[in-house]
């Protein structure tokens, strides 16, 4: 059963307004003039975002998630000379991905009618079209970013994350490639 590409973009509506946001442009405004960097032990971003007001998502967690991104970071970044940094809109992509696999591990049925709830609380025809979310729809996850974003980087962060969390036992992963170059950069 495929599902609609409307609700990725109705999960990606779900994760902005837990920061309190309708749209992508108003989080990635916030967060584009934040500079790289740590502080206390949480990146500058998890500051940023645990003092923006309107979140429905408790500081502890953003604490924890933005540890576990760090963990997730310093392991890729491990006998590197060039260390990577995440750029504000990689960081939220893999919160996103750390907020959906945390609630699909340890609260998959109170996160499924959480986004039901917020589906019914949308405009009639974007129901009508999507319907609501079933427990098989939450084992899809796309991300839907620009050439040179960064997605190789976050898909081996999101690696980490699925390891981590492993929110269901898969037979096996694979890892498809355009062509033998991309495939030995992995």
């Amino acid at each position: 059963l495929a599902m609609n590409i409307e609700k990725y973009l109705v999960l990606n509506k779900y994760f902005l307004r837990l920061f309190g946001e309708k749209d992508n442009r108003g989080l990635l405004r916030y967060l584009k003039s934040v500079e790289e960097g740590e502080r206390d032990g949480l990146t500058n971003f998890a500051i940023n975002i645990i003092n923006k007001s309107g979140l429905k998502i408790s500081k502890d967690e953003l604490e924890r998630y933005d540890q576990n991104i760090q963990k997730y970071l310093k392991k890729i970044n491990k006998g590197r000379q060039e260390k990577i940094r995440l750029k504000y809109f990689q960081y939220l992509a893999v919160l996103f991905t750390e907020i959906f696999l945390d609630r699909l591990k340890n609260q998959k049925w109170e996160f499924l009618a959480d986004l039901n709830k917020f589906v019914n609380g949308l405009e009639k025809k974007v129901r009508e079209t999507i319907g609501e979310f079933s427990e098989e729809d939450l084992k899809k996850l796309a991300f839907w970013m620009a050439t040179g974003s960064g997605k190789t980087l976050i898909m081996h962060i999101n690696y980490l994350q699925f390891c981590k969390y492993k929110p269901f036992e898969p037979d096996n992963i694979l890892l498809i490639t355009p062509n033998e170059g991309l495939s030995k950069q992995h």
